[in-house]
């Protein structure tokens, strides 16, 4: 998928599938989504995730987009760069696949 001439990377692919539920918040679904396919390996570590291109794929605001980036990186699935960009976690916490 082509944005402004760039090619969206691994974001476009991991959110193809995402359709808005409106009985639910559009920040909650972007982070679900976006938490899901980072768990799942469909965003790889270190994928630099941009909000247009997000908000582009998946057809919502970047307002909910930067809000769910924003959760992730409290998490820490994604890391906040200012003036640089937010980017996958090379790791992800063990809390996530405890028992």
């Amino acid at each position: 998928m082509l944005i402004d001439g760039r090619r969206l990377c691994a974001p476009a692919d991991a959110l193809a599938a995402f359709q808005l539920d409106f009985q639910r918040s559009c920040t909650a679904q972007v982070h679900d989504a976006l938490q899901q396919a980072i768990l799942q390996g469909k965003i790889p570590p270190r994928t630099a995730l941009s909000e247009v291109a997000i908000s582009s794929v998946i057809k919502v605001s970047r307002t909910p987009v930067r809000e769910a980036l924003a959760q992730l990186a409290e998490e820490p699935l994604v890391m906040i760069y200012r003036q640089v960009g937010t980017f996958v976690a090379m790791h992800i916490p063990e809390s996530y696949f405890a028992d």
